[in-house]
């Protein structure tokens, strides 16, 4: 689940970059589609998503008869499931396979992991590249992560579904400190809510008996746990 979250991110990041006309954001958007590689490289993440995509199918489709359902809003979720899986078992070989054929990019990506590596007098040809026009840099750039988007919708109607699955319950912080014993309990993701304006964030931590958060103070001295009482919403997610 760590890993969808940490591709989510990233995903966003580079779309959101790729939007943009200068050269500094693009070079954003490409060091991002290589940490994507990157990410994905390190679990069999295709198979993954495809288990949680027909798992979730299967759990949906049971819900067929059920009166207590909107059944346009199931078929129109199952229609997207299914489309993702299409898209996804249409893949060939490891995400990012197709950027072998780049060398040059091949060598960024190398040089981006060492501290100022990029820079023009190391890079010429990526020099070259990120002063080309905008509509060149933009093309390049969705021509390099759009292979790799089925596997970005797959995860995100798997986040989407597993956010939705559940209630929000009312809890409080005493003192910065949350306890509850699971008793079994099981949650795939865990989405705590707290209002904006607190200057503070949760750390969660769990096993198989006992879910512990820490709301810590946001401060730029060394982190502290917070000293009064968080109201905040506790959402265990599961499908």
């Amino acid at each position: 689940m760590r890993t969808l979250l940490r591709l989510e991110s990233l995903f966003h990041k580079a779309l959101y970059f790729v939007t943009l006309d200068d050269p500094l954001p693009h070079h954003t958007a490409l060091l991002a589609i290589f940490e994507i590689i990157e990410v994905a490289a390190r679990a069999d993440l295709k198979s993954d998503i495809l288990q949680e995509l027909e798992r979730q199918r299967q759990s949906l489709e049971s819900l067929r008869r059920n009166a207590a359902i909107d059944q346009d809003k199931l078929s129109e979720i199952l229609t997207e499931i299914n489309h993702c899986l299409k898209s996804i078992h249409g893949l060939a070989g490891k995400l990012g396979q197709h950027l072998k054929e780049y060398e040059w990019l091949l060598n960024v990506k190398q040089r981006a992991g060492i501290p100022g590596g990029t820079c023009g007098f190391d890079l010429p040809a990526y020099h070259y590249w990120l002063h080309s026009t905008t509509a060149k840099r933009r093309d390049d750039l969705n021509a390099w992560i759009t292979p790799m988007l089925p596997i970005y919708h797959g995860l995100s109607v798997v986040l989407k579904l597993l956010r939705e699955s559940g209630l929000p319950q009312p809890a409080v912080a005493i003192k910065g400190a949350y306890q509850q014993m699971l008793g079994g309990r099981n949650a795939q993701l865990l989405k705590i809510s707290l209002n904006q304006a607190l200057p503070c964030v949760p750390e969660a931590s769990a096993n198989k008996y006992a879910l512990s958060i820490r709301f810590m103070a946001v401060t730029q001295e060394r982190p502290s746990q917070c000293t009064e009482n968080i109201e905040f919403n506790l959402t265990f997610c599961n499908l």
